[in-house]
């Protein structure tokens, strides 16, 4: 994007439509899912494969959104690349905690992406009942994870960056963010 010479107006549409598309693609992983824990055998497959699909969307929309905070967002991306702490939510307290706060959730979310991810192309793969109940499970463990820290980080955004959230709120996540932070 040459996002460093963009209109902070570009990047925070950028920003708002990547989380987006994050979440989106988690929520379709989801149904796929919810939908493989009361089938087996070919359809849980195909349902697995569909989830696969998803997941890796949201994964490559993470990373977008990882690699946009590197270049337009320093303070974010220095604390993406520590995550020594993790900052409470809320309305940040200083420039520091809300930069923190934003890194620790879009890692989070990769990171239960990432396993969900892992888990939808086990299923794909084959193997016995037993281990493809053990892959539904955890993935829709991991996957609920993801999606709460999707959640959490349009919250950040709503509470913290105007611009970003100007853009965001008319998207189809913002219905979703949890209150009360």
């Amino acid at each position: 994007m040459g996002a460093r010479t963009a209109d902070r107006a570009s990047v925070a549409l950028y920003t708002a439509h990547r989380l987006d598309d994050l979440a989106n693609s988690l929520n379709q992983a989801s149904g796929h899912l919810q939908a493989a824990r009361g089938t087996s055998g070919e359809l849980r497959t195909r349902h697995a494969a569909r989830a696969t699909a998803h997941l890796g969307h949201a994964l490559d929309a993470g990373h977008d959104l990882a690699a946009h905070l590197k270049e337009n967002y320093p303070a974010e991306n220095a604390e993406l690349a520590e995550l020594t702490k993790a900052i409470g939510l809320a309305k940040a307290v200083s420039d520091d905690a809300k930069a923190a706060t934003a890194a620790h959730l879009l890692e989070s979310v990769l990171h239960d992406a990432a396993h969900a991810h892992r888990h939808a192309r086990a299923m794909v793969a084959g193997g016995t009942a037993a281990l493809s109940q053990f892959n539904l499970a955890h993935g829709v463990k991991h996957l609920q994870g993801a999606t709460r820290h999707a959640r959490k980080l349009g919250a950040h955004l709503r509470d913290n960056y105007p611009n970003e959230w100007g853009h965001l709120s008319g998207l189809p996540l913002a219905a979703a963010l949890p209150r009360g932070y």
